[in-house]
């Protein structure tokens, strides 16, 4: 029996030299190799005002400011929306202007609403400047505009002809040409507005534009982007202020989740810190999360910081058991996973992303709500475009959008059946494929403190950079049962050692004495003050 059963494909050696290898599958060119390794601030930032609207958003906020104009935040409620609510708001508060915060609520969907809208309008506001939404927001926009609000729009989803909001004052989106790089995240992209407005003359300083670092850091790892670019540049200085955080909120969160300020990377960020901040608005209200995050009051951030964690002990109950519902909806002779049911909307996306890693395929997860609608979020696999595959069944659709690996949707029951025909049908040239993509092939004696210093240069790592996946031919010392229950095994290699986290017996044909090989990935292991390589195993099959 083997552990995981992919099919491996390793990558076509590149270079003689291990770096220009990894760097060269990453799409990374030697003029970029430099900004990539060394990512420096402000130089490998790329000029705000590439984005082809941002000097009508200037203007329009210069505006503002000699008119004395109301301004609000329409922002999105996601950690993404929130984390660039707080950002916005505090960059706006610097810069002479006292906003106001909209937090949209998961039940009114993704997107702008009139309710929000109307919310604002009642306060006085007549210019919103919305984070993470609005790029399809063309009928809400004429809506605003109709009551005399202006709306600049800050967002990074796809752009849906259409919906396009032709009437917004400016429309910021590093998807939209020239700008060079598209893979920010909403607060980034509300980052960069307050790095024009910096530029352009407003009280915003680089001290301040550096230390708010910290919340586009979280964005970017919790919302997926690719730390690479310009992003990687973001997330490198923004991970530096994680670590030496002023604020009380962080601080708070990272003490109800045991981490320490020096733990901090892209991995404490998307399992630990990521969830808490998110599960305000799976199981509640997403403006808790707004509010603790903005919040000097040491009361209330030890108070708000303990319901997120509460929150966050639920929401993990309640994916556990709809999980297993869902999975009930696997056929495998179907190249698409739909399932539905009445578990809470805020945990469809956690199903359909452990439904695609675990079945290889995308997933589409709906919950029925109070008023008969189905809610729903979809993911796929990296080598499927979700908005591709929709193409047709959107139309059957109440509300869809998103990005190419995760979209939102929603659906009225009777058009449920026909959606499902349309689906299926785009879903049969899909390619389903159970592989483990190898970056590199090495020798035993390659696996030392070499190695872990070149991957330190590659770091951080996630979407875009992820953890190089290595194979080898080990001869293995010895094996040994460890940790609760015994439930994983530890290999001795030698000079250095791997581990199977939650090896269920599969591996009992692996013998000390023997050899195998394995695919695995390399951390740093400082045991006792001792640093080597360990080896976290992902894959194992017999000698080839």
């Amino acid at each position: 029996m083997f552990l995981n059963n992919y099919i491996w494909r390793i990558s076509e050696r590149k270079s003689k030299d291990l770096l220009e290898h990894l760097l060269a599958l990453r799409g990374i060119s030697s003029n970029e190799k430099e900004a990539f390794l060394n990512p420096k601030f402000p130089e490998h930032l790329f000029d705000p005002f590439l984005m082809p609207d941002m000097s009508k958003a200037i203007s329009r906020l210069k505006r503002a400011k000699d008119n004395a104009e109301k301004i609000g935040i329409f922002a999105d409620f996601d950690a993404d929306g929130i984390l660039g609510a707080v950002l916005l708001k505090e960059g706006l508060l610097v810069a002479g202007f006292e906003p106001i915060v909209f937090i949209s609520e998961r039940h009114h969907g993704y997107g702008l609403s009139k309710e929000g809208i109307l919310d604002l309008k009642s306060k006085g506001v007549s210019l919103i400047i919305t984070v993470d939404l609005g790029i399809t927001g063309k009928k809400l926009v004429e809506f605003a505009k109709s009551l005399g609000i202006e709306i600049i729009i800050t967002d990074h989803h796809e752009i849906q002809q259409g919906l396009y909001p032709h009437e917004a004052s400016a429309v910021l989106n590093p998807k939209i040409t020239p700008y060079p790089f598209g893979g920010l995240s909403g607060a980034a992209v509300a980052w960069k507005l307050l790095y024009a407005m910096a530029i352009a003359g407003f009280k915003i300083s680089e001290s301040f534009l550096k230390w708010s670092l910290d919340l586009v850091a979280l964005s970017l790892v919790i919302d997926i982007a690719p730390l690479i670019s310009e992003s990687r540049v973001l997330y490198r200085y923004g991970e530096i202020v994680l670590r030496k955080t002023r604020r009380p909120s962080l601080l708070a969160l990272y003490k109800k989740a045991g981490l320490s300020s020096e733990n901090i990377d892209p991995y404490a960020i998307g399992y630990i810190l990521g969830p808490r901040i998110n599960a305000a608005n799976r199981i509640a209200s997403s403006r808790l999360a707004f509010r603790l995050l903005s919040s000097e009051n040491p009361q209330e951030i030890e108070s708000l910081a303990t319901r997120l964690e509460e929150f966050n002990r639920t929401r993990q109950k309640l994916f556990e058991e709809a999980f297993v519902q869902a999975e009930e909806f696997f056929d495998l002779n179907k190249k698409i996973v739909v399932a539905f049911g009445e578990w809470p909307e805020g945990i469809n996306g956690l199903v359909a992303q452990k439904l695609v890693e675990k079945y290889a395929r995308p997933a589409v997860v709906f919950s029925l709500l109070k008023d008969g609608r189905l809610k729903g979020s979809a993911r796929s696999p990296a080598n499927v475009n979700l908005l591709e595959l929709f193409s047709d069944a959107k139309k059957h659709l109440l509300t869809f959008g998103g990005h190419k690996n995760a979209v939102g949707l929603s659906l009225l029951p009777e058009k449920k059946q026909i959606f499902l025909e349309t689906l299926m049908k785009a879903s049969e040239n899909l390619e389903i494929r159970r592989e483990l993509l190898i970056d590199a092939w090495l020798g035993q004696e390659e696996i030392n403190l070499e190695l872990l210093s070149l991957l330190e240069r590659l770091a951080p790592f996630g979407n875009g950079n992820p953890r190089p996946i290595f194979a080898a031919h080990l001869a293995i010392r010895n094996l040994k049962r460890v940790g609760n229950a015994n439930k994983h095994l530890r290999i001795d290699f030698g000079s250095f050692s791997g581990i199977v986290f939650s090896e269920k017996q599969q591996l009992s044909w692996l013998k000390g004495g023997k050899s195998a090989d394995f695919a695995f990935e390399v951390i740093k292991d400082n045991f006792l003050g001792k640093i080597q390589p360990r080896l976290v195993i992902r894959d194992v099959r017999p000698a080839q």
